[in-house]
Protein backbone atom coordinates (compact mmCIF):
# COMPACT_ATOMS: atom_id res chain seq x y z
CA UNK A 1 0.00 0.00 0.00
CA UNK A 2 1.16 3.17 -0.84
CA UNK A 3 1.91 6.48 1.67
CA UNK A 4 -1.25 8.04 -0.11
CA UNK A 5 -3.11 5.18 0.50
CA UNK A 6 -2.38 4.46 3.98
CA UNK A 7 -2.54 7.77 5.19
CA UNK A 8 -6.16 8.21 3.46
CA UNK A 9 -7.37 4.86 4.75
CA UNK A 10 -6.43 6.22 8.51
CA UNK A 11 -8.15 9.66 7.34
CA UNK A 12 -11.11 7.68 6.68
CA UNK A 13 -11.61 5.54 9.21
CA UNK A 14 -10.25 8.03 12.30
CA UNK A 15 -13.65 10.27 10.67
CA UNK A 16 -15.79 7.32 11.03
CA UNK A 17 -14.65 6.19 14.01
CA UNK A 18 -15.02 9.92 15.47
CA UNK A 19 -18.27 10.51 14.38
CA UNK A 20 -19.56 7.28 15.82
CA UNK A 21 -17.84 8.48 19.03
CA UNK A 22 -19.24 11.78 19.17
CA UNK A 23 -22.70 10.03 18.43
CA UNK A 24 -22.26 7.37 20.81
CA UNK A 25 -21.44 9.97 23.64
CA UNK A 26 -24.37 12.43 23.47
CA UNK A 27 -26.50 8.95 23.53
CA UNK A 28 -24.73 7.83 27.07
CA UNK A 29 -23.29 10.91 28.22
CA UNK A 30 -19.98 9.21 28.07
CA UNK A 31 -16.94 8.61 25.99
CA UNK A 32 -16.61 5.38 24.07
CA UNK A 33 -15.72 3.28 25.40
CA UNK A 34 -17.40 4.65 28.94
CA UNK A 35 -15.61 4.43 31.80
CA UNK A 36 -18.48 4.06 33.76
CA UNK A 37 -21.46 2.23 32.96
CA UNK A 38 -23.91 3.41 30.32
CA UNK A 39 -27.02 5.22 30.67
CA UNK A 40 -29.66 2.91 29.92
CA UNK A 41 -31.33 3.49 26.65
CA UNK A 42 -34.67 5.19 26.37
CA UNK A 43 -37.91 2.72 27.18
CA UNK A 44 -40.66 2.73 24.09
CA UNK A 45 -43.21 5.53 24.49
CA UNK A 46 -46.73 4.65 25.19
CA UNK A 47 -50.01 6.69 24.57
CA UNK A 48 -52.85 6.79 26.78
CA UNK A 49 -55.92 6.24 24.91
CA UNK A 50 -58.74 7.51 26.64
CA UNK A 51 -61.96 5.22 27.09
CA UNK A 52 -65.69 6.22 26.46
CA UNK A 53 -67.44 8.01 29.27
CA UNK A 54 -69.60 5.40 31.46
CA UNK A 55 -73.27 5.78 30.77
CA UNK A 56 -75.31 6.32 33.81
CA UNK A 57 -77.53 3.71 34.92
CA UNK A 58 -81.63 3.22 34.92
CA UNK A 59 -82.84 3.72 38.95
CA UNK A 60 -82.95 0.25 40.48
CA UNK A 61 -86.59 -0.25 41.49
CA UNK A 62 -85.54 -2.01 44.76
CA UNK A 63 -84.82 -0.04 47.50
CA UNK A 64 -81.31 -0.07 48.56
CA UNK A 65 -80.69 -2.01 51.72
CA UNK A 66 -80.12 0.27 54.49
CA UNK A 67 -76.96 0.32 56.14
CA UNK A 68 -76.19 -1.54 59.16
CA UNK A 69 -74.54 0.71 61.70
CA UNK A 70 -72.73 -2.26 63.42
CA UNK A 71 -70.91 -3.26 60.51
CA UNK A 72 -67.82 -1.15 59.07
CA UNK A 73 -68.29 0.61 55.85
CA UNK A 74 -66.52 -1.13 53.27
CA UNK A 75 -63.48 1.02 51.75
CA UNK A 76 -64.65 1.56 47.66
CA UNK A 77 -62.72 -0.31 45.26
CA UNK A 78 -60.80 1.52 42.74
CA UNK A 79 -61.79 1.50 39.39
CA UNK A 80 -60.29 -1.06 36.82
CA UNK A 81 -58.35 0.86 33.89
CA UNK A 82 -59.45 0.24 30.23
CA UNK A 83 -57.42 -2.68 28.69
CA UNK A 84 -57.80 -0.70 25.21
CA UNK A 85 -56.82 2.90 27.20
CA UNK A 86 -53.92 1.20 28.79
CA UNK A 87 -52.48 -0.39 25.31
CA UNK A 88 -49.34 0.44 24.14
CA UNK A 89 -48.62 2.18 20.78
CA UNK A 90 -45.20 1.03 19.71
CA UNK A 91 -42.85 3.27 17.55
CA UNK A 92 -41.77 2.27 14.78
CA UNK A 93 -38.57 0.73 15.60
CA UNK A 94 -40.29 -1.15 18.19
CA UNK A 95 -42.66 -2.59 15.56
CA UNK A 96 -39.75 -3.75 13.03
CA UNK A 97 -38.58 -5.69 16.42
CA UNK A 98 -42.04 -7.33 17.22
CA UNK A 99 -42.24 -7.92 13.27
CA UNK A 100 -39.24 -9.88 13.50
CA UNK A 101 -38.97 -11.60 16.21
CA UNK A 102 -37.29 -9.23 18.38
CA UNK A 103 -34.93 -8.68 16.02
CA UNK A 104 -33.87 -5.03 16.35
CA UNK A 105 -35.24 -3.27 12.58
CA UNK A 106 -33.74 -6.75 11.10
CA UNK A 107 -34.08 -8.52 7.84
CA UNK A 108 -37.19 -5.32 6.80
CA UNK A 109 -35.66 -2.44 8.24
CA UNK A 110 -32.14 -1.85 5.40
CA UNK A 111 -32.09 0.03 2.74
CA UNK A 112 -33.28 -0.64 -0.60
CA UNK A 113 -30.06 0.58 -2.63
CA UNK A 114 -29.18 0.60 -6.45
CA UNK A 115 -26.67 0.25 -8.59
CA UNK A 116 -23.53 1.49 -8.63
CA UNK A 117 -20.78 1.88 -11.38
CA UNK A 118 -18.65 -0.56 -12.36
CA UNK A 119 -20.95 -2.86 -10.89
CA UNK A 120 -19.57 -2.46 -7.04
CA UNK A 121 -21.60 -3.99 -4.25
CA UNK A 122 -22.57 -0.70 -1.84
CA UNK A 123 -22.25 -0.24 1.77
CA UNK A 124 -26.55 0.57 0.96
CA UNK A 125 -27.51 -2.74 -0.63
CA UNK A 126 -29.68 -3.65 2.16
CA UNK A 127 -28.07 -2.89 4.99
CA UNK A 128 -29.40 -1.60 8.20
CA UNK A 129 -27.46 -0.30 11.33
CA UNK A 130 -28.37 -2.89 13.57
CA UNK A 131 -26.68 -6.37 13.53
CA UNK A 132 -28.52 -9.43 12.89
CA UNK A 133 -28.92 -12.87 11.49
CA UNK A 134 -30.14 -12.98 8.03
CA UNK A 135 -29.38 -14.33 4.37
CA UNK A 136 -31.02 -12.24 1.35
CA UNK A 137 -31.22 -12.84 -2.52
CA UNK A 138 -32.44 -10.16 -5.12
CA UNK A 139 -32.31 -9.44 -8.66
CA UNK A 140 -31.87 -6.71 -10.51
CA UNK A 141 -32.33 -4.99 -13.93
CA UNK A 142 -30.36 -2.26 -15.59
CA UNK A 143 -31.10 -0.36 -18.41
CA UNK A 144 -28.88 1.27 -20.38
CA UNK A 145 -26.18 0.50 -18.49
CA UNK A 146 -22.59 2.82 -19.28
CA UNK A 147 -19.88 0.79 -19.22
CA UNK A 148 -17.44 3.45 -18.35
CA UNK A 149 -14.98 2.81 -21.52
CA UNK A 150 -14.40 6.41 -23.77
CA UNK A 151 -12.21 6.63 -26.87
CA UNK A 152 -8.79 6.91 -25.79
CA UNK A 153 -6.76 10.43 -27.37
CA UNK A 154 -5.03 9.00 -30.22
CA UNK A 155 -1.76 9.54 -31.76
CA UNK A 156 -2.20 11.46 -35.69
CA UNK A 157 -0.78 8.27 -36.88
CA UNK A 158 -3.63 6.34 -36.22
CA UNK A 159 -6.87 6.50 -37.75
CA UNK A 160 -9.97 5.29 -37.03
CA UNK A 161 -10.18 2.29 -39.70
CA UNK A 162 -7.01 1.38 -37.98
CA UNK A 163 -8.52 1.23 -34.55
CA UNK A 164 -11.36 -1.01 -36.36
CA UNK A 165 -9.46 -2.88 -37.66
CA UNK A 166 -7.47 -3.89 -34.80
CA UNK A 167 -9.80 -4.51 -32.49
CA UNK A 168 -11.12 -7.01 -34.92
CA UNK A 169 -8.56 -8.72 -35.10
CA UNK A 170 -8.26 -8.81 -31.30
CA UNK A 171 -11.74 -10.54 -31.53
CA UNK A 172 -12.73 -7.23 -29.97
CA UNK A 173 -16.53 -5.37 -30.73
CA UNK A 174 -16.63 -1.53 -31.05
CA UNK A 175 -19.97 -1.65 -29.43
CA UNK A 176 -18.04 -2.43 -25.94
CA UNK A 177 -18.11 1.46 -25.63
CA UNK A 178 -21.89 1.23 -26.35
CA UNK A 179 -24.75 1.07 -23.47
CA UNK A 180 -25.66 -1.91 -22.51
CA UNK A 181 -28.54 -3.77 -21.16
CA UNK A 182 -27.40 -5.95 -17.60
CA UNK A 183 -28.97 -7.66 -14.99
CA UNK A 184 -27.28 -8.26 -11.77
CA UNK A 185 -27.93 -11.49 -9.18
CA UNK A 186 -27.06 -10.61 -5.45
CA UNK A 187 -27.29 -13.24 -2.59
CA UNK A 188 -25.42 -12.31 0.79
CA UNK A 189 -25.53 -13.16 4.31
CA UNK A 190 -25.14 -11.38 7.65
CA UNK A 191 -24.45 -12.97 10.80
CA UNK A 192 -24.36 -11.78 14.67
CA UNK A 193 -20.93 -11.82 15.84
CA UNK A 194 -22.40 -10.71 19.13
CA UNK A 195 -25.33 -8.53 20.63
CA UNK A 196 -24.02 -5.08 19.11
CA UNK A 197 -21.48 -6.93 16.34
CA UNK A 198 -21.96 -8.98 12.70
CA UNK A 199 -20.00 -9.64 9.89
CA UNK A 200 -21.78 -9.82 6.33
CA UNK A 201 -20.84 -11.53 2.94
CA UNK A 202 -22.40 -10.38 -0.58
CA UNK A 203 -21.43 -11.60 -3.56
CA UNK A 204 -23.12 -10.75 -7.41
CA UNK A 205 -23.16 -12.23 -10.56
CA UNK A 206 -23.95 -9.84 -13.55
CA UNK A 207 -25.34 -10.98 -16.82
CA UNK A 208 -25.22 -8.35 -20.32
CA UNK A 209 -28.41 -8.44 -22.25
CA UNK A 210 -28.27 -9.23 -26.34
CA UNK A 211 -25.86 -11.57 -28.64
CA UNK A 212 -23.90 -8.48 -29.59
CA UNK A 213 -23.21 -6.68 -26.15
CA UNK A 214 -19.60 -6.49 -26.37
CA UNK A 215 -19.45 -7.56 -22.63
CA UNK A 216 -18.73 -10.53 -20.91
CA UNK A 217 -21.07 -12.76 -18.17
CA UNK A 218 -19.01 -12.57 -14.57
CA UNK A 219 -18.92 -12.54 -11.00
CA UNK A 220 -17.98 -9.60 -9.83
CA UNK A 221 -15.51 -9.32 -6.90
CA UNK A 222 -17.69 -9.82 -3.45
CA UNK A 223 -17.46 -7.78 -0.42
CA UNK A 224 -17.11 -8.42 3.28
CA UNK A 225 -18.18 -6.01 5.43
CA UNK A 226 -17.96 -5.94 9.44
CA UNK A 227 -20.35 -3.61 11.21
CA UNK A 228 -20.39 -2.68 15.27
CA UNK A 229 -23.01 -1.00 16.93
CA UNK A 230 -22.32 2.23 19.23
CA UNK A 231 -25.40 2.57 19.81
CA UNK A 232 -28.12 0.04 19.97
CA UNK A 233 -31.23 0.75 21.38
CA UNK A 234 -35.08 0.51 20.33
CA UNK A 235 -35.66 2.62 17.42
CA UNK A 236 -32.07 4.24 17.15
CA UNK A 237 -28.50 2.26 16.42
CA UNK A 238 -25.20 3.62 14.98
CA UNK A 239 -23.19 1.16 13.33
CA UNK A 240 -19.36 1.80 12.56
CA UNK A 241 -18.57 -0.20 9.15
CA UNK A 242 -15.30 -1.59 7.48
CA UNK A 243 -15.65 -3.02 4.25
CA UNK A 244 -13.11 -5.11 2.32
CA UNK A 245 -13.84 -5.78 -1.50
CA UNK A 246 -11.16 -8.64 -2.82
CA UNK A 247 -10.25 -9.20 -6.53
CA UNK A 248 -11.14 -12.00 -8.40
CA UNK A 249 -8.82 -11.46 -11.25
CA UNK A 250 -10.84 -9.68 -13.66
CA UNK A 251 -11.03 -11.32 -17.54
CA UNK A 252 -11.33 -9.32 -20.81
CA UNK A 253 -14.47 -7.11 -20.61
CA UNK A 254 -15.74 -8.47 -17.68
CA UNK A 255 -17.04 -4.51 -16.49
CA UNK A 256 -16.17 -5.50 -12.87
CA UNK A 257 -14.28 -3.11 -10.80
CA UNK A 258 -10.51 -5.23 -10.59
CA UNK A 259 -8.84 -3.68 -7.40
CA UNK A 260 -8.67 -4.71 -3.85
CA UNK A 261 -10.13 -1.72 -1.94
CA UNK A 262 -11.37 -1.08 1.87
CA UNK A 263 -14.45 0.59 2.73
CA UNK A 264 -14.40 2.58 6.14
CA UNK A 265 -18.33 4.03 6.63
CA UNK A 266 -20.92 4.26 9.26
CA UNK A 267 -24.37 3.75 9.53
CA UNK A 268 -27.74 4.91 11.97
CA UNK A 269 -31.28 4.50 12.60
CA UNK A 270 -33.80 7.27 14.25
CA UNK A 271 -37.36 6.87 14.92
CA UNK A 272 -39.12 10.08 13.78
CA UNK A 273 -42.45 8.61 15.55
CA UNK A 274 -44.70 5.50 15.81
CA UNK A 275 -44.43 5.40 12.29
CA UNK A 276 -41.88 7.01 10.58
CA UNK A 277 -38.18 6.52 10.86
CA UNK A 278 -35.13 7.62 8.84
CA UNK A 279 -31.89 6.29 7.95
CA UNK A 280 -28.95 6.47 6.48
CA UNK A 281 -24.58 6.52 6.47
CA UNK A 282 -21.87 7.48 4.07
CA UNK A 283 -18.50 5.32 3.06
CA UNK A 284 -14.90 5.57 1.71
CA UNK A 285 -13.82 3.83 -1.24
CA UNK A 286 -10.53 3.01 -0.43
CA UNK A 287 -8.53 1.36 -3.05
CA UNK A 288 -5.03 -0.45 -2.21
CA UNK A 289 -4.02 -0.11 -5.56
CA UNK A 290 -2.81 2.55 -7.91
CA UNK A 291 -4.77 3.11 -11.02
CA UNK A 292 -7.92 3.57 -9.51
CA UNK A 293 -10.35 5.81 -7.49
CA UNK A 294 -11.24 6.88 -4.66
CA UNK A 295 -15.46 7.55 -3.91
CA UNK A 296 -17.38 9.23 -1.03
CA UNK A 297 -20.77 7.84 -1.18
CA UNK A 298 -23.75 8.25 1.13
CA UNK A 299 -27.56 8.21 1.51
CA UNK A 300 -30.80 9.07 3.39
CA UNK A 301 -34.00 7.20 3.55
CA UNK A 302 -37.37 7.56 4.92
CA UNK A 303 -39.72 4.94 6.01
CA UNK A 304 -43.30 5.27 6.91
CA UNK A 305 -45.69 2.54 8.23
CA UNK A 306 -48.63 2.64 5.89
CA UNK A 307 -50.19 -0.42 7.50
CA UNK A 308 -49.30 -2.74 10.42
CA UNK A 309 -50.81 -5.93 11.73
CA UNK A 310 -53.18 -4.81 15.21
CA UNK A 311 -50.69 -7.44 16.46
CA UNK A 312 -47.44 -5.38 17.13
CA UNK A 313 -49.53 -1.57 17.89
CA UNK A 314 -51.03 -3.61 20.97
CA UNK A 315 -48.00 -5.78 21.52
CA UNK A 316 -49.76 -9.25 21.87
CA UNK A 317 -46.97 -10.69 20.08
CA UNK A 318 -46.98 -13.73 17.51
CA UNK A 319 -48.31 -16.49 19.94
CA UNK A 320 -51.93 -15.30 20.56
CA UNK A 321 -53.22 -12.42 18.82
CA UNK A 322 -56.69 -11.18 20.47
CA UNK A 323 -56.90 -14.72 21.36
CA UNK A 324 -57.15 -15.84 17.90
CA UNK A 325 -54.24 -18.08 18.56
CA UNK A 326 -53.44 -17.72 14.77
CA UNK A 327 -49.75 -16.03 13.80
CA UNK A 328 -49.97 -13.08 11.23
CA UNK A 329 -47.94 -13.95 8.15
CA UNK A 330 -48.10 -10.55 6.59
CA UNK A 331 -47.24 -8.02 9.37
CA UNK A 332 -46.52 -4.38 7.88
CA UNK A 333 -46.37 -2.99 4.44
CA UNK A 334 -43.84 0.40 4.50
CA UNK A 335 -43.00 2.54 1.77
CA UNK A 336 -39.46 3.98 1.48
CA UNK A 337 -38.23 6.38 -0.78
CA UNK A 338 -33.98 7.18 -0.63
CA UNK A 339 -31.59 9.61 -1.65
CA UNK A 340 -27.95 8.03 -2.97
CA UNK A 341 -24.93 10.54 -3.64
CA UNK A 342 -21.34 9.63 -4.65
CA UNK A 343 -18.56 11.88 -5.66
CA UNK A 344 -15.15 10.62 -7.27
CA UNK A 345 -12.24 12.33 -5.28
CA UNK A 346 -9.24 12.96 -7.17
CA UNK A 347 -8.56 11.24 -10.66
CA UNK A 348 -11.53 9.98 -12.18
CA UNK A 349 -9.22 8.38 -15.20
CA UNK A 350 -8.37 4.57 -15.52
CA UNK A 351 -5.95 3.58 -17.66
CA UNK A 352 -5.97 -0.23 -19.27
CA UNK A 353 -9.58 -1.03 -17.74
CA UNK A 354 -11.59 -4.25 -17.95
CA UNK A 355 -8.35 -6.76 -18.90
CA UNK A 356 -7.97 -4.42 -22.41
CA UNK A 357 -4.41 -4.33 -23.34
CA UNK A 358 -3.00 -1.94 -25.34
CA UNK A 359 -3.06 -2.93 -29.28
CA UNK A 360 0.14 -3.38 -31.26
CA UNK A 361 -0.70 -0.10 -33.98
CA UNK A 362 2.77 0.08 -35.82
CA UNK A 363 4.56 -1.63 -38.83
CA UNK A 364 6.60 -4.81 -38.80
CA UNK A 365 9.90 -3.97 -36.62
CA UNK A 366 8.45 -0.70 -35.64
CA UNK A 367 5.63 -1.50 -32.86
CA UNK A 368 3.37 1.14 -31.64
CA UNK A 369 1.34 0.25 -28.97
CA UNK A 370 -1.28 2.07 -28.00
CA UNK A 371 -4.78 0.98 -25.72
CA UNK A 372 -7.78 2.86 -28.18
CA UNK A 373 -9.71 3.00 -24.37
CA UNK A 374 -9.82 4.00 -20.99
CA UNK A 375 -12.56 4.43 -18.34
CA UNK A 376 -13.77 7.42 -16.54
CA UNK A 377 -15.94 7.98 -13.55
CA UNK A 378 -18.71 10.18 -13.77
CA UNK A 379 -17.63 12.71 -10.53
CA UNK A 380 -20.84 13.54 -8.93
CA UNK A 381 -23.88 11.11 -9.28
CA UNK A 382 -27.06 11.48 -7.44
CA UNK A 383 -29.84 8.84 -7.68
CA UNK A 384 -33.41 8.53 -5.89
CA UNK A 385 -34.67 5.36 -5.42
CA UNK A 386 -38.74 4.48 -4.34
CA UNK A 387 -40.15 1.56 -3.41
CA UNK A 388 -42.12 -0.55 -0.78
CA UNK A 389 -40.97 -3.52 1.97
CA UNK A 390 -43.41 -6.19 3.21
CA UNK A 391 -43.08 -7.24 6.26
CA UNK A 392 -43.57 -11.16 6.78
CA UNK A 393 -43.62 -13.40 9.83
CA UNK A 394 -40.43 -15.26 10.88
CA UNK A 395 -38.20 -12.28 10.54
CA UNK A 396 -38.65 -12.38 6.81
CA UNK A 397 -39.48 -9.40 4.40
CA UNK A 398 -39.94 -8.70 0.67
CA UNK A 399 -39.14 -5.39 -1.37
CA UNK A 400 -39.54 -3.97 -4.88
CA UNK A 401 -38.46 -0.73 -5.77
CA UNK A 402 -37.34 1.70 -8.85
CA UNK A 403 -34.52 3.95 -8.96
CA UNK A 404 -34.18 6.78 -11.34
CA UNK A 405 -31.06 9.21 -11.54
CA UNK A 406 -31.00 12.62 -10.83
CA UNK A 407 -27.98 14.03 -12.74
CA UNK A 408 -29.08 12.10 -16.03
CA UNK A 409 -27.92 8.80 -17.53
CA UNK A 410 -24.18 9.47 -16.66
CA UNK A 411 -24.01 5.95 -14.99
CA UNK A 412 -27.54 3.97 -16.17
CA UNK A 413 -31.06 4.76 -16.81
CA UNK A 414 -33.73 3.76 -14.63
CA UNK A 415 -33.49 0.31 -12.61
CA UNK A 416 -35.50 -2.04 -11.20
CA UNK A 417 -35.31 -4.64 -8.00
CA UNK A 418 -36.98 -6.84 -5.75
CA UNK A 419 -35.35 -7.77 -2.67
CA UNK A 420 -36.01 -10.84 -0.34
CA UNK A 421 -35.09 -11.08 3.29
CA UNK A 422 -35.05 -14.01 5.38
CA UNK A 423 -34.20 -14.19 8.98
CA UNK A 424 -32.69 -16.88 11.06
Amino acid sequence: MTLRNKLLFAAALGLSLCLGTVASSRATDKFFPPRYAPAPCPTPTYQIIPSQPAMPSAPSATPATPTDPSQPAQPAQPAQPDAAATAPIMDAGAALAAAESGSSAGAGGGHLGRADQSNRLNLFDTQAAFPQNRVWFSVQRVDEYKTGLVPAPSPSSIGYSSIQSALKDAGLSPTIIERQAETLYRVGAEVKLGCNMSISVQGQYLTFDGDDSGGSDTFTNPQILLKYALINCPGRAVSATLGYQPDIDTGLLEFNDNCHAVYPGMLFYQDVNCRTFVQGGFQFRIPLEDNNIYTFDYAISFGYWLWRHPSLDNNCGFGDCYGCGKKPLILGLIPQVEFFGKHVIGDATIENPFGLQPLDFGSPGAPLFFNPFVYEEPRHVYDVTVGARLMLAHNSSIAAAVSYPLTGSSVRQQEYFITFNIGF
